[in-house]
């Protein structure tokens, strides 16, 4: 149970310092500063002291990294870029990180570029758009043969536009019979009728007073010249000049694939100097002093401080937290359990008050994980998958935790795999004739069996998340609480078992059964309401205790889960292999089951890999924390760039 041990502390330095303490401190990677609140600072210092804040320089540092990510982004998709399954940083050394940013001027000249070419290819695009949609609008008249910017002459008007095409033509036409005018059709679609009319100016009254009854709807083209076919022409010119220009400016962004990396470790330097200015933010000072306080792990606090002094004129002052005292949580456990924290952090950070339970979580997860997908070839192809994965792409943070989970997870998988006979199913018995290759027993004939381990498996693990709910009582040196409130529930529980089942072993152990269970239920009377004062409520509270039990016999019977699960896996792995087999043994039969053996093993492997993480992530989540965790707690931040494209070696 690792949670690392906290020092916290203060110090008090000379502001010309500042800046190389700051440098320090995030090259050692395990200091976290405290900040001051306005009400310590004015109170307690009496307004000498007061916080360091740059809010304008910390925001033009953020909007320079979004700049950065921007343009890494950009040249990525330009140069496209093959990118792993599962991305890791690149380790470079601090020489190379330092030299690489020693012109930043250069970099940001690259920085410019990039982003001003994108910019222009987004304003490209866009007046490509406006073009498109032009283009789509004088489509319907490309038939009309004279200048649509024309709307009258010396002795004539003219219109062009739309009317339904429900309204009746030939009625329109007859209106102006006789009168000097046209009206004639471009073009039709599924709605409209397109159309232009002219008309001398002595009979354009007649005409457009024809047209206004028919509803048409006049249509303007904007500042464009010419003839709608000619128009037309010159739109998909200008298109394909504007497309010639991105595609140049797309092979400039791709050249800059050289320059990725130098605009990785820029990103990577705003980013450190961000953490820097969020450290600054920390500080409290005076004319020419500061202070700041924190916290580091006790192991590392004599080796921080000796460096910190042999460069620096400070003062400072160190101690343990508390156990009661609220501060950052670190996790350290030994290669096999640390994996497992991610399921942990998943639900939640533990807080100072509690444990860390991941060493007791882990073996029951190893166990569960490994009953639900209890198939040996499954188990085998996750470990050897997950370890390839690992050593190939050499993933890190949450996603190497989770692949290193599921490669120790799979050794369970194949445990049980061959102790329930589980090789793709049922696939050696159907192909040999076998009846059954289980070293213990086969959970599909006998699954009564399995279920009842499996609510055996399920006590334990609760008995275990109640035990340490003891330990933390303990620990606090509530001895009787300890007792009182998780011994006389053991006591209860195991008696109630003993009671159940005692007589299939002998009758001396349902007899011993009974008085534990008497035992039990009298001592939860008597101490669950020690806390009221009237007698009464005492032993109300005390009977009310009891009903407590059919939380548990609920949560035992979550355990079934563990049968469901591993019942599902067999069962559709051998329903893949009985569909596989229906071919015979023909060629077609054989590449009938080949497909069928392939397709629907990686899809029960799938499905069931989900399924063995989710439920087995919530019986520790509910039926394991529930007994004892409290959560909440707040991780360790130490004064680090989170880089994210370099690692520097230390």
């Amino acid at each position: 149970m690792a949670i690392v041990k906290m020092n916290k502390f203060s110090l008090v330095g000379f502001n010309n310092d500042k800046k190389a303490l700051v440098d320090l401190l995030e090259k050692m990677g395990v200091v976290e500063l405290k900040g001051f609140s306005d009400t310590e600072l004015t109170e307690e210092f009496e307004s000498l002291l007061k916080s360091e804040n740059d809010d304008d320089n910390l925001q033009q540092l953020e909007q320079e990294l979004k700049r950065a990510s921007a343009a890494v982004k950009i040249v990525d998709e330009a140069a496209q870029i093959k990118k792993p399954l599962f991305f890791s940083r690149r380790t470079v050394s601090r020489d190379e990180y330092d030299k690489q940013l020693s012109n930043v001027s250069e970099t940001k000249e690259i920085l410019d570029k990039v982003l001003a070419a994108n910019d222009t290819i987004g304003a490209l695009t866009s007046e490509i758009n406006k073009l498109k949609s032009d283009e789509l609008k004088f489509i319907p008249w490309q038939n009309l043969g004279f200048d649509i910017s024309v709307s009258q002459t010396e002795f004539s008007q003219i219109a062009v536009g739309t009317i339904s095409v429900k309204k009746d033509f030939e009625q329109l036409k007859s209106k102006i019979e006789g009168v000097a005018g046209v009206i004639e059709t471009v073009n039709t679609d599924k709605t409209q009728r397109y159309i232009y009319a002219a008309a001398h100016n002595d009979d354009a009254d007649t005409v457009f007073q024809a047209l206004s009854d028919a509803d048409f709807s006049q249509t303007t083209f904007g500042e464009y010249r010419g003839t709608p076919g000619d128009i037309l022409k010159s739109i998909q010119k200008e298109k394909d000049d504007k497309y010639s220009q991105i595609e140049k400016l797309k092979k400039e962004l791709a050249a800059f694939a050289k320059q990725i990396h130098t605009l990785e470790m820029y990103h990577d330097y705003l980013t450190e100097l961000i953490a820097k200015s969020n450290a600054y933010d920390k500080f409290a000072h005076t004319e020419s002093a500061f202070l700041i306080r924190g916290y580091l792990p006790s192991d590392a606090a004599d080796e921080v401080f000796k460096k910190i002094g042999e460069r620096f004129d400070v003062y400072f002052e160190t101690q343990p937290c508390g156990d009661d005292e609220d501060h950052p949580i670190l996790l350290k456990n030994n290669k096999l359990v640390s994996p497992f924290e991610t399921v942990t952090e998943t639900y939640s950070i533990p807080s100072y008050q509690d444990v860390d339970p991941n060493a007791v979580m882990m073996p029951f997860y190893f166990l569960f994980f490994g009953l639900m997908l209890s198939d040996a070839a499954y188990g085998i192809l996750l470990s050897i998958g997950s370890w390839i994965l690992l050593k190939k792409y050499h993933p890190e943070g949450t996603s190497s935790k989770m692949l290193k989970m599921f490669c120790i997870c799979g050794v369970s998988t194949v445990f049980w795999g061959i102790m329930f006979g589980g090789w793709f199913g049922d696939i050696i018995p159907a192909l040999t004739g076998v009846e059954s290759i289980a070293l213990w027993f086969d959970p599909i004939k006998d699954p009564m069996k399995l279920l009842l381990w499996s609510f055996g498996f399920g006590i334990v693990h609760m008995f275990a998340g109640l035990g340490v709910k003891a330990y933390m009582l303990i620990k606090k040196g509530k001895w009787l609480d300890a007792v009182f409130d998780i011994g006389l529930w053991y006591l209860l529980i195991l008696g109630i078992i003993m009671l159940l089942f005692g007589s299939s072993i002998g009758e001396g152990v349902k007899k011993t059964g009974l008085y534990a269970t008497v035992a039990g239920v009298v001592g939860l009377i008597l101490t669950q309401g020690r806390a009221e004062k009237k007698i009464y409520m005492k032993l109300f509270k005390g009977v009310a205790s009891l009903y407590d039990i059919v939380g548990y016999m609920s949560d035992v019977l979550s355990y079934s889960r563990l049968l469901a699960l591993g019942l599902a896996t067999g069962v559709i792995a051998s329903v893949m292999n009985t569909m596989g087999l229906l071919g015979g043994k023909s060629f077609f039969g054989m590449v009938l089951f080949a497909v069928v053996f392939i397709v629907g093993h990686v899809f029960n492997l799938a499905v069931s890999l989900l399924s063995a993480y989710v439920h087995t992530s919530r019986l520790q989540y509910v039926e394991f924390f529930g007994k004892f965790y409290i959560g909440g707690g707040k991780l360790f931040a130490p004064v680090k760039a989170d880089r994210k494209y370099t690692r520097l070696q230390r």
